[in-house]
């Protein structure tokens, strides 16, 4: 999930996520445009910890902040802030149509003072759905002390 922007390895595992029409030219896009990801923006947006910012830096290029859009689209959107360009573009049955496609958490705050939050909850629903799309469960790995010898115990959750 801490695959860059730009990598052929991001295109490849964004594929998987999206129903593709080989018709088009698609992009990877930054979700929150990477023009805010300096300290400079950072700091005019109000995040003033520099610990902070640099988790937001640090999560900008990753997974959970790419999607993939059409070309024209992207063009257009450019540097638009997320929440300004989503809820522009989209209305109504469309925005939720959007975000169940692009899996972005619909109960998430989408301005970038919460981007922290919605890496985290956008990282988690592109894990459970890799994980469906290549029919994968989910492995749980757990140590028991049975008569004074380590016992790994696997299980699976259904």
């Amino acid at each position: 999930m801490n695959t860059q922007y730009g990598s052929a390895f991001a295109f490849m595992v964004l594929s998987l996520l999206y129903p593709l029409n080989h018709h088009f030219v698609f992009h990877q896009d930054h979700i929150h445009p990477k023009k805010y990801f300096t300290d400079k923006e950072l700091i005019k947006l109000g995040i003033e910890d520099e610990g902070l910012r640099k988790q937001y830096i640090a999560s900008f290029n990753t997974l959970s902040n790419l999607q993939l859009i059409q070309e024209t689209e992207n063009l257009e959107k450019n540097a638009t802030p997320f929440k300004d360009w989503v809820e522009n573009a989209y209305k109504d049955d469309q925005l939720i149509n959007y975000k169940n496609l692009h899996q972005i958490p619909s109960d998430n705050d989408l301005t970038m003072i919460n981007f922290l939050e919605f890496h985290k909850n956008r990282r988690g629903l592109l894990k459970q759905r890799l994980m469906n799309v290549l029919n994968v469960r989910h492995h749980v790995r757990e140590e028991a002390m049975v008569d004074s010898e380590l016992v790994e115990i696997q299980t699976i959750d259904e």
